[in-house]
C-alpha cells in the first residue's frame, strides 16, 4: 500500500504539470492570436480611414477649384457690366454734346468723358483687387482644410503594430485567466485524489 501512495501522488503531480503546461501553451496561443487579430484590424481600419481622407481631400480640392472659377466668372461679369455702363455714359454724353452743337473735342464734353474713363478704370481696378483678395481667401481656406485632412491620416503599419500590442495584451490576459482556471481545476483534482487502496 505504501507503494501505491507515492504513485498516486506522482500521477497527480504529472497531471498538474500537464495542465499547467497546457494552460501556458493556451495562454501564449491566445496572446499570439490576439496580436494578429488586433494588428490586422487596426491596419485595415487605418487604411480605410486614409482612403476616406484621401477622397475628402480630392473633394475639397475640387470644391476650391469650382469656387475659384465661380469667383472669376462673377468678376468677369461685373467687369463687363462696368464697361457697358461706361460706354452708355459716353454715348449719352456724345448725344447731349451733339444736340447742343458743342462737338466731342473738348470743353465740358472732354471733362465729363475724362471723368467717366477715370471712374471706369478706378472701378475696374478695385474690382480686380477684390477678386484677387477673394481668390486668395478661397485658396487659403482650401489649403487649411487640406492640411487639416492630411494631418488626420495615419500609418497602417504603425496602427497595425499598436493593434498587435493591444491584441497581444488582451490575448495574454485571456490566456492567464484560462491558466488560472486550469490550475484551479488541477488543484481540485489533486485534493480529491487520495491514496489508492
Amino acid at each position: 500500500m505504501g507503494f501505491l501512495v507515492p504513485i498516486g501522488l506522482a500521477v497527480g503531480a504529472s497531471q498538474a504539470t500537464a495542465a499547467a503546461t497546457g494552460a501556458a501553451v493556451l495562454s501564449a496561443g491566445t496572446a499570439a492570436a490576439g496580436a494578429l487579430a488586433g494588428g490586422v484590424m487596426q491596419a485595415v481600419q487605418a487604411s480605410e480611414r486614409n482612403k476616406a481622407i484621401s477622397a475628402s481631400m480630392q473633394a475639397q480640392a475640387n470644391a476650391t477649384q469650382v469656387q475659384q472659377q465661380q469667383l472669376l466668372a462673377a468678376s468677369e461679369l461685373e467687369r463687363q457690366k462696368r464697361i457697358d455702363e461706361s460706354q452708355k455714359v459716353m454715348g449719352r454724353l456724345r448725344v447731349a454734346a451733339g444736340e447742343a452743337g458743342i462737338g466731342d473735342n473738348g470743353g465740358t464734353f472732354g471733362a465729363l468723358a475724362g471723368q467717366s474713363v477715370y471712374d471706369t478704370e478706378r472701378n475696374l481696378g478695385i474690382l480686380g483687387q477684390n477678386t484677387t483678395n477673394q481668390l486668395a481667401a478661397v485658396r487659403s481656406g482650401g489649403v487649411a482644410n487640406l492640411t487639416q485632412l492630411a494631418s488626420s491620416t495615419s500609418s497602417p503599419i504603425l496602427s497595425g503594430l499598436s493593434g498587435a500590442i493591444g491584441g497581444f495584451q488582451s490575448g495574454l490576459q485571456i490566456g492567464m485567466g484560462t491558466s488560472s482556471i486550469a490550475n484551479t481545476i488541477s488543484s481540485g483534482q489533486r485534493a480529491n485524489s487520495g491514496p489508492v487502496a
